[in-house]
């Protein structure tokens, strides 16, 4: 079955392929034509759909349940192909797409949004050919997307035709496109469109100002966080990286401005582009943008309306993608649609560290990981401890979660520590298991030393940080973004402990 293949552009492709032709016959498995979706198909599914992390920390047997929703989604959505409606086991498949999406498919509270900048985005929409099964509505948690009547499954929920698509393509054809190209400026697609979008939003003429008008002008990413705010991720990653993005941006403004400003007063008036322009849009793109392969070349849109609908892990929309056969933009849902349900979808594989960095939120029922990268010595044996890597598919680059400690970190630290007197006996041993209980005991304690070093870039304690939460007063004192700040940290700091725990178990042990 050709939809099982693992796509050729994973690094750890060939690694999924053995492991599926060793203990799941792959190759051999072939849909039946009875009533039933086979179990073995399933699981094979759940390992060809793993990602980076998820392969990380595979176990054998890990396969015989849902592995995370973002992975049983693409098994679902590839169980669709393999199963038309017109299959037996169609109705298997349904039932278990409505099972995904069991717990958001459930009415909510809301009200229709009529204010007068919705209802003329609403008429804009419409003029232009936009067709939705959707209502724009105000919910308990904010803006969303409600169903007003069930809607049966793979119905089309929205279509945007192609001219209402932003992306490089249109801005490349707009009088700033035009006006960039004739300037000689080595500037990306990436930019481009970064640049329109910003000029969009600004002139009061634009074509796309209705879709301006509903757009937030402030987002609640980390990006946008006051100073006193993105102090609360002192030692995150986070912070550094917000900090990075921010100088970055501030060094392509410079670049660009008065520059631009003094070749095309009239297109690019400084007022457009001030730096608080470059964030907004950093921040558009990050939460609004989709990858789209639009007639085989893969771009960046944003796209009107889609951009609305909220988060869920189960949303309801497994599909979203162009058109060729239209020329428009579609997304249809996997399971039927209770009336009165807010319609979500999925944000790709994202753990809670993207959610948090791109969007603003944390999803409670989200996942995190902490990258762990060790450090080999540099020496004479720096070639033979590479080699030793390649040969058991091993990396310097980590990952530890809530879950046990992976082998494979283990392992290359094993590897890590041999030295010019027991290279030779542990370069033939398997790194998978200890090589004698000396240099299992440094492995644990080089493994115990970086866990305590990633905690130690904390100002606080895991436990300081949950008093926090304890305290309403202090909590009331707080904004929403340092709030939510401390509580992104806390998730991680549990991880740290986690697996801080288990390797003072370990070393107990040994």
């Amino acid at each position: 079955l050709e939809r099982m293949q693992v796509g050729p552009k994973e690094p750890f492709a060939q690694e999924k392929k053995k492991f599926l032709s060793e203990n799941h016959s792959l190759f051999d498995l072939v849909a039946t034509n009875g009533s039933d979706v086979p179990n073995r198909l399933i699981e094979a599914l759940r390992i060809c759909n793993l990602d980076e992390i998820e392969w990380y920390f595979y176990k054998l047997g890990d396969e015989k349940k849902e592995i995370s929703s973002s992975n049983e989604l693409a098994v679902l959505k590839d169980l669709y192909t393999l199963y038309p409606r017109e299959s037996s086991a169609a109705s298997s498949v349904r039932k278990m797409c409505a099972n995904f999406c069991k717990t958001s498919n459930q009415e909510l509270p809301h009200k229709q949004i009529n204010d007068e900048a919705t209802q003329r985005f609403l008429n804009w929409l419409a003029s232009h050919g936009v067709s939705t099964k959707l209502q724009i509505s105000q919910f308990d948690h904010g803006r969303g997307m409600a169903a007003t009547s069930s809607i049966p499954a793979e119905s089309t929920l929205i279509s945007i035709p192609e001219h209402l698509i932003i992306n490089a393509d249109l801005a490349k054809k707009s009088r700033i496109g035009q006006l960039l190209a004739s300037s000689k400026m080595q500037i990306s697609d990436e930019m481009l469109t970064f640049l329109f979008v910003i000029h969009q939003r600004r002139d009061p003429s634009s074509d796309f100002r209705p879709f301006f008008d509903v757009v937030p002008s402030t987002f609640s990413n980390p990006i946008h966080f006051a100073f006193d705010e993105l102090m609360e991720l002192d030692g995150s990653p986070i912070m550094h990286q917000v900090i990075e993005e921010k100088e970055s941006l501030r060094s392509f403004h410079e670049e660009l401005f008065p520059a631009l400003t003094e070749l095309f007063p009239k297109e690019f008036p400084e007022e457009y582009f001030q730096i608080e322009d470059f964030y907004w849009a950093r921040s558009l793109f990050d939460s609004r943008s989709f990858n789209l392969k639009i007639r085989g070349k893969e771009t960046t849109c944003i796209i009107p309306l889609a951009g609305m609908l909220n988060y869920r892990s189960n949303g309801q929309i497994f599909f979203k993608q162009f058109d060729d056969a239209t020329s428009s933009f579609v997304m249809r849902n996997g399971c039927d649609i209770q009336a009165g349900s807010e319609v979500t979808f999925q944000y790709n594989s994202l753990r809670n560290s993207q959610l948090f960095e791109y969007y603003g939120f944390l999803d409670p029922m989200g996942t995190d990981v902490i990258p762990v990268q060790l450090e080999f010595p540099w020496d004479d044996l720096r070639d033979i401890r590479e080699a030793q890597l390649e040969k058991f598919n091993l990396k310097e680059s980590h990952f530890i979660s809530l879950r046990e400690i992976s082998p494979k970190i283990l392992a290359a630290l094993r590897i890590s520590q041999m030295s010019q007197e027991n290279f030779e006996e542990f370069s033939k041993k398997d790194p998978m298991t200890p090589f004698d209980a000396s240099s299992e005991s440094m492995v644990l304690n080089t493994l115990m030393s970086t866990l305590d070093e990633l905690m130690s870039t904390y100002p606080t304690t895991l436990e300081e940080d949950l008093e926090i939460l304890r305290e309403d007063d202090l909590l009331q004192q707080m904004s929403y973004n340092a709030r939510l700040a401390v509580q992104f940290r806390i998730g991680i700091k549990q991880i740290l402990e986690h697996n801080i725990a288990q390797v003072q178990q370990m070393i107990d042990a040994d």
